[in-house]
């Protein structure tokens, strides 16, 4: 591992970088193939290491922009999926960037911040499709299970919010879902996010999310997160179980920090700022 905690001998591309900078901000139906690049090695976002999720034959489903920093487009198609997925049979289409080397441990604070748009395009179909998650890094003797925190998109654009728990040390079935916010989006639309988690299981989390300036979210003393050594990672794209529509997503701006990025909430992050 590099001093960054990074895997070491890995060539790492730049997000927000001028050389590589990232998307377009408005979405142009004149845009061309050049204005974008795509996303095949890992790369740093914001400042963390991430790595792609996505299938090889999909060249379009993870892309940055030459022309806007800090955006990235997401691109889902229907059994379009990562290895890992291939390898387990799983019947779902992804393209996410996965932060797994950078875990938030339970009971600390983690910011997180970006805007989101969700392009224009065929109706949503999906039984669940999830566009950001916290993911739990899984520990020997567990199953895999649905996050602890995920947002979703949902047939209607509506956009919903839940959070599961977990006391035991090991758990063996996937955890009751929560859904803590559920209310229609406007496609083509950005939106800017800024969420504040703390994960417990002992009725010690707190969830404060706020978009566009609106606090829209304020829980605490609430049970959020598994009893795991290792805490969770954010995880951002698309991800749902198999379905016939194409999917588009861009993400502009992302940053996790477990130090306050409360001034993100009046002052969303310009993309000439967007750190690298």
């Amino acid at each position: 591992m590099s001093s960054l905690g990074w895997p070491s001998k890995t060539a790492v591309v730049i997000v927000g970088a001028a050389s590589l900078c990232c998307t377009l901000i408005g979405f142009r139906s004149g845009a061309r193939a050049a204005d974008w690049r795509t996303v095949t090695a890992p790369l740093a976002v914001g400042g963390h290491y991430y790595e792609p999720a996505s299938a090889s034959s999909n060249s379009n489903a993870i892309q940055i922009s030459t022309t806007e920093p800090g955006t990235i487009r997401f691109n889902a198609r229907r059994g379009e999926n990562s290895r890992w997925d291939q390898k387990e049979g799983s019947p779902v289409d992804r393209a996410e960037l996965t932060g797994w080397a950078q875990p938030n441990p339970l009971g600390a604070d983690v910011w997180i911040s970006y805007a989101q748009r969700i392009l224009p395009g065929d109706p949503i179909t999906s039984r669940w499709c999830v566009i950001g998650q916290m993911h739990a890094t899984t520990q020997a003797g567990d199953r895999g299970s649905s996050p602890p925190f995920a947002l979703h998109l949902l047939p209607g654009n509506i956009f919903e919010i839940s959070t599961r728990y977990v006391a035991a040390a090991h758990h063996t079935e996937n955890p009751d879902e929560t859904i803590r916010y559920s209310g229609p989006i406007e496609r083509g639309r950005w939106y800017n996010h800024v969420f504040r988690l703390r994960f417990g299981y002992k009725g010690d989390a707190i969830l404060q999310w706020w978009r566009d300036g609106v606090l829209m979210l304020d829980l605490a003393d609430f049970s959020m997160g598994f009893n795991d050594p290792v805490g969770a990672y954010w995880q951002f794209g698309i991800y749902r179980n198999t379905s016939p529509e194409d999917l588009t997503i861009e993400y502009r701006n992302v940053e996790v920090s477990q130090a306050p990025l409360s001034s993100r909430i009046a002052s969303p992050l310009r993309a000439e700022n967007a750190r690298p």
